[in-house]
């Protein structure tokens, strides 16, 4: 039991981080996702985030990741919809 409730924590917090970062992107640029911003942006402290994402280009690498799978989610359903 303990195990799921941890691993929802952080299924959520993996979550949170991402809009967190994508948001910074979209008024910032990319030059403004730090590891700083994002911690304050998420009202925490930056050492809470290394254990998620020690750089802020791994942070990036998986905006990308995300991206790509919705892409892939929504080809995939268009094709169903039009054989």
């Amino acid at each position: 039991m303990a195990s799921k409730l941890r691993e929802r924590y952080r299924s959520e917090l993996r979550a949170e981080t991402l809009s967190a970062a994508r948001d910074l992107i979209k008024e910032q640029g990319y030059e403004g996702l730090t590891l700083r911003n994002l911690a304050q942006r998420m009202q925490c402290s930056p050492m809470a985030l290394y254990t998620y994402s020690p750089t802020s280009r791994l942070c990036l690498l998986l905006l990308r990741r995300k991206a790509l799978k919705n892409w892939q989610n929504d080809m995939t359903a268009r094709a169903g919809e039009n054989p």
